[in-house]
């Protein structure tokens, strides 16, 4: 296995590791209560409940952050390999 072939396989068990965490997060802002601001969207007022914002917190790092990320590395080991030298 070339040196290329084998960051690849790290890459993609990296990858299986990155969704397990993706879920894992999904799975702790799932499991918050729903607080009556949510419950009822015209109670909203400017300020967050703290489940709120963890949840916010949670949804913004999984799809700015790590959706992205996984995307990417799929994209380097779905990639067909460089010529050689």
């Amino acid at each position: 296995m070339s040196d290329v072939e084998e960051a690849r396989a790290q890459i993609r068990e990296i990858i299986r590791e990155l969704i397990r965490l993706l879920y894992h997060l999904l799975g702790v802002a799932a499991a918050l209560p729903v607080t009556p601001q949510e419950a009822s969207p015209e109670d909203f007022g400017d300020k967050l409940s703290a489940s709120e914002e963890v949840r916010a917190v949670i949804q913004n790092a999984v799809n700015d952050r790590l959706r992205p990320m996984i995307d990417d590395l799929r994209a380097i080991v779905d990639s067909p390999p460089p010529p050689s030298a």
